[in-house]
């Protein structure tokens, strides 16, 4: 997101209110809410009307990515099989454990810089459209407001230096790598203390 794009959003926003605000979260939400929540400290918006909107933007967008990894994934991995070698066979384990872990990936991709493929690799997956939005809906409650809470806080500062709001984005980015990082080191943990475990027990 350019420094200009922020600004401009901050200037459409205040001038459209919350007409423009569903159709930029859709496309821009970590954005529109910072810049929204700078314009609630303002005074200019309502603060529950604009998460409530925020939030329903948010899932919109997610339900555009898992649609196209449902319905869309078949086209576009036959275009790209023979470029990059991937098959349905290929697929199957990632498939797998993706149902294993789905609502931990949902979580997750809620930051930002993950979203995006993890949303749309539930879709290739076929979860259940159901529990997707249950798990997303769960995940978007907190993310929407810790971005409102920031822009709340800190919105001026962000919006007008591009240097801290790339600062704040690769810091969402990193965080979400952490917890993959961290929920992967832990499963290897707990895998390993049950193999342990058992072969003990054997003995």
């Amino acid at each position: 997101m350019q420094h200009f794009t922020a600004i401009k959003l901050f200037l459409l926003i205040s001038q459209y209110g919350y007409i423009l605000l569903f159709p930029i979260g859709v496309i821009e939400g970590p954005v529109a809410a910072i810049v929204s929540g700078a314009l609630v400290a303002s005074e200019v918006l309502n603060a529950y009307t604009v998460f409530v909107i925020l939030v329903a933007a948010d899932i919109t967008g997610d339900v555009l990515y898992y649609s196209l990894g449902r319905w869309g994934h078949v086209r576009f991995l036959e275009r790209l099989s023979s470029r990059l070698g991937l098959t349905e066979s290929r697929m199957k384990p990632l498939q797998s454990e993706f149902h294993k872990n789905d609502w931990k990936l949902i979580l997750v991709g809620k930051t930002q810089g993950l979203g995006a493929i993890i949303l749309y690799f539930a879709g290739v997956t076929h979860m259940r459209i159901e529990r997707f939005l249950f798990w997303n809906f769960i995940g978007t409650l907190p993310k929407v407001g810790i971005f409102m809470a920031v822009g709340y806080l800190f919105g001026e500062t962000l919006i007008r230096s591009q240097k801290y709001l790339d600062y704040f984005t690769f810091f969402i980015f990193g965080m979400g790598l952490l917890l993959l990082l961290g929920y992967w080191l832990f499963k290897r943990y707990m895998e390993s203390k049950v193999g342990d475990d058992t072969s003990e027990e054997s003995e």
